[in-house]
């Protein structure tokens, strides 16, 4: 079987409410799926299904910013503005509270647990409600910006930005390539991902007191990428995680572009 499974409920039930324990919630999903094994009849009433993203914002639907292109020409004129809104609210769907992540080591298939501690405060934005549930810098790349321009709902960021400094090596500047619980190292690229974030937080924000906060680790961090730039000028990438790309270190493009981004 694999991950997220079903969660068994053996007979004969007991008569009242049952809700589902919080660290076996489905990130992503609003709709309930049950299913009986029996032949005989089963009563069921009085369903309904929360949702835990966002659980700071009480309107889902309040966007502060909004996007509409209609296309006469192709099949669904409203094509380019329903990619904006899915884009908007996926966003949303990854913006989760502080205790929802994805345990490590992984719960044994067909189990899962979403109830780890995801950073230093919530709500935080993940890579995704349904996949690692863990703060990725690279995937705030795209995320932060939309998250701007759709609700300009920045705490998730702060959130996100200020668990991968709280998590620098204080000897030599190298941040984190995820947040916990996977808290993985050893990528240059997505240390200077954290870095652009950075830069994007306080462009769309101005919050130059939590800058200042981490301003000390920021400015090392940028010292520990500076520090692998040779005598060619170019910056020789020698942390070599990052997503789908192999064969990236020594002086590639991404790494480079990325530092000049810096």
């Amino acid at each position: 079987m694999s991950y997220d499974g079903v969660l068994h409920l053996m007979s004969p039930l007991k008569g009242g409410l049952w809700t589902q324990p919080s660290a076996t919630l489905r990130g992503g999903f609003r709709y309930l799926t049950v299913a009986s094994t029996a032949a005989g009849e089963v009563s069921i009433s009085n369903v309904s299904a929360a949702i835990s993203f966002m659980p700071h914002v009480q309107n889902l639907r309040d966007y502060s910013g909004y996007f509409y292109a209609a296309d006469p020409i192709f099949h669904d004129k409203d094509f380019l503005t329903k990619i904006w809104y899915s884009g908007a609210y996926t966003v949303q769907t990854n913006t989760v509270p502080l205790y929802t992540g994805r345990q490590v080591p992984f719960v044994s298939s067909p189990g899962w647990q979403n109830n780890a501690t995801l950073g230093v405060a919530g709500p935080i934005i993940v890579d995704g409600a349904k996949r690692d549930r863990a703060v990725w810098p690279g995937d705030m790349g795209v995320a932060v910006p939309t998250q701007f321009v759709s609700t300009n709902d920045l705490l998730p960021t702060r959130n996100a930005l200020s668990t991968m400094f709280a998590a620098i090596n204080p000897v030599t500047g190298a941040l984190p390539e995820s947040g916990p619980p996977l808290s993985q190292l050893g990528s240059d690229t997505y240390h200077m991902w954290t870095l652009i974030g950075t830069h994007n937080y306080f462009l769309y924000s101005g919050d130059a007191v939590w800058l200042e906060g981490v301003w000390t680790n920021f400015t090392k961090a940028v010292g520990y990428v500076l520090g692998k730039v040779d005598d060619s000028g170019l910056m020789n990438v020698t942390g070599l995680r990052d997503w789908a790309r192999l064969g990236g270190g020594g002086h590639n493009a991404e790494g480079n572009a990325l530092l000049y981004k810096v």
